[in-house]
């Protein structure tokens, strides 16, 4: 623990900004105590500064500017143009290939949406938040960070963390600190990194973007986390991921969990508030797996448009990332309405979504109410099948895919077992809708 600095005398001069007034050492001790996730009122009292000088020269260190490797400072008043200019220098002068770039981010969700969805206001929002992210290329997905309020919930008991397909972590207020975030690093990432270089044929060193607000550690520091791994810092509102991965992943989670919600309502008669009850944060892990692999390639990829627009494939580019967005909320309006809730519309989706501290939805657009009339031009293979056959082999692949996920503890192998079986029942389910 840092030892706590004696307060030094506070200067006059008041063209000086706030956080020149501290010393290298309460500086220092500033960092420290915010790294271990003390509260900016307790660092104050405990150096006898003011809150606001606190809070200003912790502002002025998340608005630092980045450097692959060395020490690339730039000032805060630095342009995004000069800033992504530097950015794509110091990628070219150090050899890094899109497939070596990778970024993370973090967003909230909210697992539960029994107290958004229902008359049941008491129900308290069963919260999460996520660290996501991949490789500027768009042809690897990292396996998500998941912060839970609690290590060991009942519905998860017995399982394997480690067979989990998110990297599970415990915080009661759901904060992504600095020993979480090291962990990550450190016991997935670096060793991820060495699998898919060696996959891929390449050299082991990557390249790691991030805002320095989430890293919460300086530059310096996170440098030596892992050897493979080199950490550069960009202004939050310039990363990648932010710029449209996180909402459309928590778009893909909403579609899955309102597609789940009509399916309870439509063949099992259970009410809305029976099916949030029955919502459990094991069921929430399944769906956000899911969600996160429904996230195209060409998403991943395109995000990268504002400041590296030579890693994005295509004239396109950022438009695909747009297109995904207002077609997933176009399908999360239909499944409301199929959920009995007409009065919602697009802009009730987005402010659902944004009262979710960035929450989004998934899965595959499947209708759930077919039509009962036949179509005269049904392609050649839906000749023969029968309807009630059909909905006899589907719902058989959605019991065997819920028996997979009940019943076996390794949570990753249960998740690639629905993912096949979803991915083969495809071709029979649009065959289904089409009859």
């Amino acid at each position: 623990m840092s030892k706590r600095p004696s307060p030094s005398p506070s200067p006059t001069p008041k063209a000086r900004k706030p956080w020149t007034h501290l010393t290298d050492e309460e500086k220092q001790y500033i960092l420290d105590c915010h790294n271990r996730g003390d509260m900016q009122t307790k660092i104050a009292v405990s150096i006898g500064r003011p809150i606001g000088t606190i809070s200003a020269f912790l502002k002025r260190c998340r608005q630092q500017n980045v450097s692959p490797g060395a020490a690339l400072e730039m000032s805060m008043n630095s342009e995004d143009g000069d800033i992504t200019e530097m950015f794509r220098e110091s990628i070219e002068r150090s050899g890094y290939s899109r497939k070596q770039v990778l970024s993370f981010q973090k967003t909230g969700l909210i697992c539960n949406m029994m107290s958004q969805l229902t008359d049941t206001s008491a129900f308290k929002a069963d919260r999460v938040t996520l660290v996501i992210g991949g490789n500027a290329e768009g042809d690897w997905k990292l396996k998500p960070l998941l912060v839970y309020h609690t290590d060991t919930p009942r519905a998860l008991k017995g399982y394997i963390k480690e067979h989990f397909p998110v990297v599970w972590k415990a915080q009661p207020e759901l904060l992504v600190t600095n020993d979480i975030l090291q962990s990550y690093v450190v016991g997935y990432l670096s060793s991820a990194c060495t699998e898919y270089a060696m996959a891929n044929k390449l050299p082991n060193k990557f390249l790691l973007i991030l805002d320095s607000y989430l890293a919460n550690s300086p530059l310096h520091w996170m440098s030596q986390w892992a050897e493979n791994i080199e950490v550069q810092f960009l202004p939050y509102h310039m990363q990648p991921m932010e710029e449209g991965v996180t909402d459309i992943f928590r778009r893909y989670y909403q579609r899955r969990v309102m597609q789940q919600l009509v399916k309870a309502m439509n063949e099992e008669r259970k009410t809305s508030e029976v099916f949030w009850r029955q919502y459990t944060i094991k069921k929430a892990i399944h769906n956000i797996s899911h969600s996160w692999n429904q996230v195209e390639g060409s998403v991943m990829n395109g995000v990268w448009y504002k400041v590296w627009q030579e890693a994005v494939h295509g004239p396109r580019g950022f438009q695909e990332v747009e297109d995904h967005r207002q077609q997933l909320s176009s399908d999360i309006v239909q499944f409301f309405h199929q959920a009995g809730m007409q009065q919602v519309d697009q802009v009730g989706v987005e402010v659902l979504l944004a009262s979710h501290a960035e929450v989004t939805s998934d899965e595959e657009d499947v209708q759930l109410l077919p039509q009962e009339a036949e179509d005269p031009d049904l392609p050649q293979e839906a000749q023969g099948l029968i309807k009630t056959k059909l909905k006899e082999l589907l719902d058989g692949i959605n019991k065997a895919s819920a028996i997979a996920e009940s019943q076996d503890l390794n949570m990753s192998r249960s998740d690639k077992f629905s993912q096949a079986l979803e991915s083969a029942a495809q071709h029979y389910q649009k065959i289904y809708e089409e009859l």
